[in-house]
């Protein structure tokens, strides 16, 4: 029974360490070269190390940001916006607290123009009347990952450890896929959003009131993940991979398929994410006069793949009838190794040591098909 105790409040903890882990605010302030707040600079948290990105955000009317990070570590800022220089922060570092920076100063951007060559780029962040659109396509930093990690990424968005998608801090939020609603709960749409390689995202739209074109119960905010379109005539296709290497090595990869003419659009793709995700909990409690000493490494194993295919028949120029179906098998085993040695209090003595050792298997597969 102490045993059985003892691995429930493994679990337990384990889940509160991961709500609460590295968990801290970034905040500050963008002003321009007359000192007036800066409205819709895009402001980037990055790794200090690679400059790769970790969060993003917008500053609002009053020229304020807040970042949420669930990293601990050294990063610094980024500030960009069309008509003013890019400018960088001094490395700082966050650990478990809250982090106000120095508040930025942008200065307009004087070239003399000589050959002029018009060129269209879009931004990273895009702020628009209904919606903030995340361009993925326009951010290096977001290759060789997935889909999920994507959304951690995005701004207003986040991503809680138990995978919980929120917006703005309201639960509740519906997840679309070109437009259309993904009929999932949490667990398998996030099984799902692992199996989309960052690669086939164009881009993240994040909708927070919805027009009445979109379901009611996505009250809580919407977003919308466009996944690229191939529109290249006869037969192509892609493979992209993608590898990261953090406690453990986690990869992704993806094979496209394509068929268009002026008539038919035909497509395909697979896709799959295969990972170990580990985490260290170290717990050190007294419970009358006995003392319990306790290291866990909790494991998750993901391994999800995702086959999509569908065509498009072009009626005419204003109407296409289309279907599409597409399926999700994964597995998300999570395992549990702990040894706690106890003491008694009073001579502090050893005792004898408790380990528990814990699975839980899970499997998940889906099938969805749509007409429109």
């Amino acid at each position: 029974m102490r045993r059985l105790s003892l691995a429930v409040l493994s679990v337990l903890a384990f889940i509160i360490q991961g709500s609460a882990q590295g968990r801290a605010t970034v905040s500050g302030e963008v002003k321009d070269h007359n000192g007036k707040a800066l409205q819709s600079v895009t402001v980037s948290l990055l790794e200090a190390k690679d400059s790769s990105l970790v969060k993003a955000d917008v500053t609002d009317a009053d020229g304020k940001f807040q970042i949420v990070s669930t990293k601990n570590g050294k990063f610094l800022l980024s500030y960009s916006i069309v008509g003013y220089d890019k400018k960088f922060s001094d490395a700082f570092e966050i650990s478990g607290q809250n982090f106000a920076a120095a508040a930025a100063s942008l200065t307009l951007t004087s070239k003399k123009l000589q050959d002029v060559t018009v060129t269209s780029r879009k931004p990273m962040i895009e702020i628009k009347a209904d919606k903030t659109i995340f361009n993925v396509e326009a951010s290096i930093n977001a290759t060789g990952s997935n889909a999920l990690e994507l959304l951690q990424k995005s701004p207003g968005i986040q991503v809680d450890n138990n995978e919980n998608i929120s917006m703005k801090g309201k639960s509740g939020v519906k997840v679309y896929i070109d437009g259309k609603p993904t009929q999932l709960n949490a667990k398998d749409l996030a099984a799902y959003l692992k199996g989309i390689n960052s690669n086939d995202v164009e881009a993240i739209e994040m909708i927070s009131n919805p027009s009445a074109k979109y379901d009611a119960s996505g009250n809580a905010g919407i977003i919308n993940i466009r996944l690229k379109k191939n529109k290249k005539f006869g037969t192509n296709g892609s493979v992209t991979t993608g590898f990261v290497q953090g406690v453990t090595p986690k990869g992704n990869g993806s094979v496209n398929l394509n068929y268009r003419d002026k008539k038919v659009n035909l497509f395909g793709n697979v896709g799959g994410h295969v990972g170990k995700y580990e985490n260290g909990l170290d717990l050190y409690r007294v419970q009358k006069d006995s003392i319990y000493d306790q290291h866990s490494i909790n494991a998750s194993y993901n391994k999800n793949m995702n086959v999509k295919a569908g065509a498009d028949f072009f009626v005419d120029s204003k109407n296409t009838l289309g279907f599409l179906v597409t399926t999700n098998l994964g597995d998300n085993d999570w395992s549990s190794i702990s040894n706690t040695r106890v003491f008694y209090k009073p001579t502090n003595a050893y005792v004898k040591t408790l380990q528990a050792f814990n699975t839980i298997p899970g499997s998940r597969n889906n099938f969805n098909s749509n007409i429109n």
